[in-house]
């Protein structure tokens, strides 16, 4: 959801290595593309090896930067828009237009499945049982917005006290640095005018 225009004001969904490292934080596993070696000795259909395995993604194409911006954009509406309307409903109609089917696995754990194939279809097995997860257990308060101006990244404050203002140490350090240079000019301004 970082990469949302909705928080950033453009674009940020360009590059396939985010959709990678997307996956990556959701714990997918998305193998890395065939090299033309590899595709000249066959060894390309090993996408279809792993079919039914939830954690497995198929390689994203560029074809998959919209449907994975749809998905996103959608996730931010439910989530962050209109606070009047329900968002479990909206997180379930995303659920069923996503295929998503709850199961068990062998060891009694739930899972999210989809008859989609496809990348989002992956994705959405993951993002939309953790969002549903954000609002079962009454997180969603909890969403902050990183306090450094160069990230502004949604993040889950997991403090006791909730008091986090950004979402990973390097912001939490540029934020105390950039405030720091501040007083220090201030200091420096109020020492010239003295």
């Amino acid at each position: 959801m970082a990469t949302s225009p909705q928080f950033l004001g453009h674009d940020g969904l360009n590059y396939l290595n985010e959709i990678r490292r997307i996956g990556e934080r959701a714990g997918l596993e998305i193998p890395r593309a065939s090299t033309l070696a590899e595709i000249i000795a066959g060894a390309s259909d090993r996408d279809d090896a792993h079919g039914e395995d939830p954690l497995w993604c198929p390689v994203p194409g560029d074809s998959d930067l919209d449907a994975i911006r749809e998905l996103r954009e959608r996730l931010c509406e439910a989530l962050f828009g209109d606070q009047g309307a329900d968002v479990c409903s909206r997180l379930t109609l995303i659920a069923l237009d996503y295929s998503l089917i709850p199961a068990l696995n062998s060891d009694g754990c739930l899972t999210v499945h989809t008859n989609r194939g496809d990348v989002a279809g992956r994705f959405a097995s993951r993002l939309v049982p953790a969002a549903m997860a954000l609002v079962s257990e009454r997180l969603l308060a909890r969403i902050r917005f990183c306090a450094d101006l160069w990230c502004r990244s949604p993040f889950l404050d997991r403090t006791r006290n909730g008091s986090a203002m950004c979402c990973s140490a390097r912001c939490s350090a540029r934020l105390r640095k950039r405030r720091f240079r501040a007083g220090e000019s201030r200091a420096h301004e109020e020492g010239i005018s003295a």
